[in-house]
């Protein structure tokens, strides 16, 4: 248990711990595809339904669903993309994620 910085609301949980029977591989390794819920800087020109590749076996929960940009399905709703004000986060690797992830890498570069 560790407060965090506390800069987007929210608590960080294993994947399988809100569900009585998940029944999907921890950790979740690969490609998922994101869904847009709002909208941010960060994913400016990201195709619909654009997939990055994950290595995880916790998520976020904001407690806010302003704060929450984008989101994949592995068994549950799972964050990808957060932004708060000048505060930006994925939980996928941009770095691994090839032309959609150098994308949102450049987006984040355009925007400080």
């Amino acid at each position: 248990e560790c407060k965090g910085l506390g800069l987007i609301p929210g608590k960080v949980i294993r994947l399988d711990d809100d569900q009585e029977k998940f029944e999907y591989k921890i950790p979740h390794m690969g490609w998922n595809r994101l869904s847009v819920i709002n909208d941010s800087p960060l994913i400016k020109g990201m195709p619909e339904n654009a997939y990055v590749y994950f290595v995880h076996s916790y998520k976020a929960v904001v407690e806010n669903r302003a704060d929450l940009c984008a989101a994949t399905d592995y068994g549950c709703e799972i964050t990808a993309i957060v932004s708060k004000g000048n505060v930006y986060g994925t939980q996928f690797h941009p770095e691994k994620s090839e032309s959609v992830g150098l994308d949102i890498l450049r987006n984040f570069c355009n925007i400080i």
